[in-house]
């Protein structure tokens, strides 16, 4: 079974793949772990992208607006 290479994260350590029949596969390398991300499907149109924030100043807002109340 052919795998295509969609894609990469050097952050996280992951792949994204495709096999042969359409289904795709996001793969965490350190945790040696797979996630199954699609069925079956004839057309594959994938954006991975990755959110993140600082959680120390989000937590700090938090704690500002609870203690205006």
């Amino acid at each position: 079974m052919p795998v295509d290479i969609l894609g990469f994260d050097e952050d996280y350590n992951m792949i994204i793949l495709l096999t042969d029949y359409g289904v795709v596969f996001m793969v965490h390398l350190d945790l040696l772990q797979f996630e199954k991300h699609s069925e079956t499907m004839s057309y594959c149109l994938c954006y991975p992208f990755t959110g993140f924030y600082t959680a120390g100043k989000i937590a700090h807002l938090h704690i500002a607006a609870t203690e205006n109340k």
